[in-house]
């Protein structure tokens, strides 16, 4: 049987040591819990989430070579028709600056207020009624 005697300062060296491989350790797991929930959205292509969630919520295979119902063509959509210009008019606000660029600022009706969040929001600082928000 050996027996080691260690001085204090080694004794703290070794600690140390120990602590900081903790740590790693500690890190690299959180690293692994992240990698697998990116792994879920990141590395799964776009057909492969389509068809699981659609089966998840329509309880049939989605058939993407010759859709036949509204939601298999809308999926088949997504996947094969991509176009910038959609993504455009998704926003209000770029498809304004859009039609401003294309068209002419004058067929766009009056814009009064904008704000990214709701707190921002109040009805005295819209002036006319009726509206859209």
């Amino acid at each position: 049987m050996r027996v080691f005697l260690l001085t204090s300062k080694q004794l703290k060296a070794k600690l140390k040591t120990l602590d900081y491989i903790k740590k790693t350790i500690e890190l690299l797991a959180r690293f692994k819990n992240l990698l697998y929930q990116k792994q879920k959205y990141v590395f799964n292509n776009d057909e492969k989430r389509i068809k699981k969630r659609f089966f998840k919520i329509f309880g049939f295979k989605i058939d993407l070579g010759n859709p036949k119902t509204l939601n298999e063509k809308i999926q088949w959509l997504k996947l094969n028709n991509r176009n910038d210009l959609q993504v455009i008019c998704a926003d209000k606000y770029e498809v304004r600056a859009y039609v401003q660029k294309k068209i002419n600022k004058d067929v766009l009706i009056p814009q009064f207020f904008e704000c990214d969040y709701l707190f921002q929001f109040s009805l005295d600082k819209i002036s006319t009624y009726p509206c859209i928000i």
